[in-house]
């Protein structure tokens, strides 16, 4: 069974929720285009300054890890 990690930073990454609030206050309101995030912007900020990149990592990485594993223990009691 395989799992894309890029699907479930999509669908985890909404502005509105507790995660898209840290994400939000690491990189600043200006990564939103309107109601969504700008994956482009984040990408330029992140890319451009190493301690970005560490901060979002140890912010998605954790939420990404449960959610894979949330994602298992479905499939393995499903199999």
């Amino acid at each position: 069974y395989a799992i894309s990690s890029d699907d479930i930073v999509h669908m985890l990454l909404i502005p509105q929720t507790p995660l898209g609030q840290k994400v939000i206050a690491l990189l600043g309101d200006d990564v939103l285009d309107g109601r969504c995030f700008n994956k482009k912007a984040i990408a330029r900020k992140v890319f451009r300054d190493p301690r970005l990149l560490s901060g979002l990592e140890k912010i998605l990485h954790p939420e990404v890890q449960k959610q894979i594993e949330l994602i298992y223990q479905q499939v393995s009691t499903h199999a």
